[in-house]
């Protein structure tokens, strides 16, 4: 059971919710939550694919296909109002799936590379796209110092085994002047903060999602990691994930008068959060930090 935060290391860690058989721990110090308990390796492995119907619909369904375009549209957008130069240079994809973001960043005439750890999704990508989508972990591949002008993770930081450890490889492949963009889950937002002082009662947090989510991040932690890290933060984008992702479609909010009630009281906290820059999800753009002598 882990009991140290791997953020600030702070210690002990308190177990404020069980789901699925996971303890979620929060660190009381930057108020990171992650899970105390988390599967290993080779079963995170295992749920990354086609047989546990991870992304299987990327592959066959025609609108979700459409929607995931139409948000990597929306992503590239954040990217070009950030740079110079918004249609050149190379850019590394991290968690890429099937390549949605890469498709539309290649179109802009960036030159496009991934990484994914899904042998399923990566084969996609690859063969069906034609992007060049390396798969395994970030770690294990090999690409040179200072590579990649922009470097994206979207919704994946919070799927990583250590991911300061990620943004330390990071680091090493960002040209000097490069950013870094990712979405991640925040836990800190309206609907999760407050939902969560209910959770135990009523059985329920859907703001945590183990295994898959490893990690949910406030912008306290998300700070504090990106520091650890070697990076500043340049601007924060409160977002709202969908309501259908974290309390169900209509048709299965009103089958429980319970989890109805739930809904008519959180869903307005959840549609609401952005408003007053406390979104139950963000958008994170930062860059290298600059030191006068360059750490070990």
């Amino acid at each position: 059971m882990i009991d140290r935060c791997p953020v600030c290391n702070s210690s002990p860690l308190q177990t404020v919710h069980v789901k699925k058989g996971y303890h979620i721990g929060k660190c009381d110090s930057c108020h990171l939550f992650l899970v105390r308990n988390p599967p290993t390796k080779q079963a995170l492995q295992e749920l990354y694919s086609f047989d546990t119907g991870y992304h299987k619909e990327f592959e066959t369904n025609p609108e979700l296909q459409k929607e995931r375009l139409s948000i990597a549209e929306k992503d590239y957008a954040i990217i070009a109002e950030q740079i110079n130069q918004p249609s050149s240079g190379n850019l590394l994809d991290v968690g890429c799936s099937t390549g949605f973001f890469l498709r539309v960043a290649r179109e802009r005439g960036w030159k496009c590379k991934g990484v994914e750890l899904s042998k399923d999704t990566a084969s996609i990508a690859s063969e069906k796209y034609g992007l060049e989508v390396f798969q395994g972990e970030l770690a294990n591949q090999q690409f040179e110092e200072g590579e990649f002008e922009v470097i994206t993770l979207w919704d994946v930081i919070e799927h990583l085994e250590d991911p300061l450890t990620e943004l330390k490889n990071i680091r090493h492949i960002l040209a000097k002047e490069g950013i870094i963009v990712f979405r991640t889950p925040n836990a800190d937002g309206l609907f999760p903060a407050l939902s969560l002082r209910i959770a135990n009662w009523v059985g329920q947090w859907p703001h945590a999602t183990p295994p898959g989510h490893l990690f949910q991040f406030s912008k306290r932690s998300i700070r504090k990691l990106l520091d650890e890290g070697g990076f500043e933060i340049v601007k924060i984008i409160d977002e709202r994930i969908p309501i259908s992702y974290s309390f169900g479609t209509p048709s299965e909010i009103v089958r429980s008068i319970k989890w109805m009630m739930y809904s008519l009281l959180f869903v307005p906290l959840a549609v609401a959060g952005p408003w007053f820059k406390r979104g139950d999800s963000m958008v994170i753009v930062a860059k290298q930090r600059r030191y006068e002598k360059e750490p070990a």
